[in-house]
């Protein structure tokens, strides 16, 4: 029996409206409408745009799935994240959380899911000049849960020993650790991480990402995992979504992705010579798709090749290095990465047009020097 799915959407749109007025008033962003029009017609041009930051969006996150959500700056990450924590509504489309709907049930969906924006909106769960164990606290008690998960959410995140520590002494670190916490307290079918942990040092964030795959594996909770830096997505993501311009451009695991793109595997080789080093180079790299390193060290040839099948270069490798009488000593072989299958997937894109949407005729409204029209 399959996983249940804990959050599906179906051709989810967000647009926002833009405002922009030329000509002799130097600034945008009012928000009056009224007001923009007769600056429009008196002095200049107004013109309200509608922006498109999702376009059609469609995917399901099983029980236990921790999903990348990866893409350029702008491509609607954050928007995304949003709808599904009710933080914003979607202009069209359908989505739902544990069987929620986030428009119908909105005032539901905290129950089902926790929203962890990043260190930069830590002050939405915490008061800093109070201690990490009283913001754990109240958090639990708002929520209604029992505060012995308090103690557990420290003692998993290691903050056991900064409990009576005011927030706004804890570092980085230890801020996206608390962050983490107030997760573990009000433990929920999904999770949605919007670049959770920028800013903090590697060491650190190794134990985070592993608190992150534990959520799915011990606890059973989905995470969507919004980020830029590709290292975090591969450690963390059974399978990544990859938005580019509001759309989604793939949705598979890094593996099939990479096949389904054709990205080739790296072979590095290392052979003690006992025959003529450029005879065995060449018979290598005849059987490779491309050579992209070949040097020789004193009785050492060096060999890097990429490949669609490292199984059957490898093998005869052996077999070719052993009939000439000389020693494997070593055979690396590296899969494509993340980062090879996202930058591919924006290369296949990058002819993409802009999905700036001007809204037709009686929603879009232009005026200039005096003219009205709709």
């Amino acid at each position: 029996m399959g996983r249940a799915e804990v959050a599906v959407a179906e051709k989810l749109v967000k647009e926002y409206e833009s405002y922009e007025i030329t000509g002799f008033v130097p600034m945008t962003g009012f928000g009056l409408y009224a007001l923009f029009t007769v600056l429009g017609e008196k002095l200049g041009k107004y013109e309200r745009r509608v922006v498109r930051a999702l376009d059609g969006v469609s995917f399901t996150v099983r029980e236990g799935e921790v999903v990348g959500v990866l893409g350029p700056n702008g491509s609607g990450k954050t928007t995304l994240l949003k709808i599904l924590a009710g933080l914003t509504m979607p202009t069209r489309g359908r989505a739902e959380v544990a069987g929620l709907d986030v428009v119908k049930d909105h005032e539901r969906l905290p129950r089902v899911i926790t929203y962890i924006p990043g260190l930069a909106a830590i002050s939405l769960f915490a008061r800093p000049e109070m201690t990490v164990e009283w913001n754990l606290r109240r958090f639990a008690d708002l929520a209604g849960l029992p505060r012995e998960a308090v103690r557990e959410a420290l003692e998993l995140v290691e903050l056991v020993e900064d409990a009576h520590r005011r927030v706004y002494e804890l570092s980085t670190g230890k801020l996206a650790r608390l962050a983490i916490a107030f997760g573990l307290v009000k433990r929920s079918p999904l999770y949605l991480m919007d670049e959770p942990f920028t800013g903090v040092s590697p060491e650190v964030k190794v134990k985070l990402l592993e608190l992150v795959k534990w959520l799915a594996s011990e606890q059973g909770s989905s995470v969507l995992y919004a980020t830029h830096i590709l290292s975090e997505a591969e450690q963390v993501c059974s399978r990544v979504i990859v938005l580019h311009q509001g759309r989604v451009i793939a949705d598979d695991t890094p593996r099939n992705l990479a096949k389904e793109l054709e990205l080739m595997e790296s072979v590095d080789v290392e052979v003690r010579l006992a025959e003529e080093a450029e005879k065995l180079a060449r018979d290598l790299a005849e059987r490779a798709d491309r050579a992209l390193k070949v040097e020789v060290e004193g009785d050492v040839l060096k060999l890097t090749v990429a490949v669609r099948s490292s199984r059957d270069f490898v093998q005869y490798a052996v077999e070719r290095v052993h009939a000439g009488g000389s020693k494997l000593l070593y055979v690396r072989v590296r899969e494509p990465t993340l980062e090879d299958v996202y930058l591919a997937l924006l290369s296949k894109h990058k002819a993409a047009e802009e999905k700036v949407v001007v809204a037709p005729p009686g929603v879009c409204y232009i005026f200039t020097g005096g003219v009205g029209g709709g």
